[in-house]
C-alpha cells in the first residue's frame, strides 16, 4: 500500500528509511547531511563502506543504528549530479528484492527529486516498480504530490 506522507522522513514510523545517496558519498551531499546529522552513529559504518566502495547502483547498502535502519541507494554517481534514470531503476529493484527477502513490512522513501515534473517521474518509477510488493509492505512517500 503507497501512503503519501507530509513532514521528515525521520519522523516515521517505519524501521526501514531509504536514504537516496551519490556513489560517491561525501559529507557535502543534503541527504548523507541530514542523516548525519540526525543519527550522528551512522557515520562512521557509512563512510567505511564508501571509502571500500560498497555503495553502489543496483545495491542497496543497510545501516542500523537501533531498530532504525537506513537504506542507502545511489541514485546519481556525484552530489552535483542529477538523477541518473538507470541507477534510481536499479536502486528500486534492489530495493524491492530487498523488501521480500528481508519480510520488510513498512518502508519510507523521502522524496529526491526536485520539482513537479521530476517527482512525478520519480513517484511513477516508484509505483511500477514497487507495486509488486506493496499488498504486503506500506511503502510511505514523504514529500510526493499526493
Amino acid at each position: 500500500m503507497f501512503n503519501h506522507r507530509q513532514g521528515s522522513v525521520y519522523d516515521s514510523d517505519s524501521n526501514y528509511i531509504v536514504i537516496p545517496s551519490p556513489c560517491a558519498c561525501v559529507n557535502e551531499d543534503p541527504s548523507i547531511a541530514n542523516l548525519f546529522a540526525k543519527y550522528p552513529g551512522v557515520q562512521m559504518p557509512v563512510m567505511t563502506a564508501c571509502r571500500n566502495r560498497m555503495i553502489m547502483p543496483g545495491v542497496v547498502a543497510d545501516f542500523a543504528i537501533g531498530h532504525k535502519h537506513f537504506l542507502l541507494m545511489p541514485i546519481r554517481l556525484t552530489p552535483a549530479d542529477f538523477i541518473n534514470i538507470d541507477h534510481l531503476r536499479r536502486g528500486l529493484i534492489a530495493l524491492r528484492e530487498f523488501i521480500v527477502v528481508e519480510n520488510i513490512k513498512s518502508v519510507a522513501i523521502p522524496c529526491f527529486a526536485k520539482g513537479c515534473l521530476a517527482s512525478d517521474f520519480v513517484e511513477a518509477q516508484i509505483s511500477e516498480i514497487l507495486t509488486p510488493v506493496a499488498t504486503g509492505c506500506s511503502i510511505d512517500l514523504y514529500g510526493f504530490k499526493s
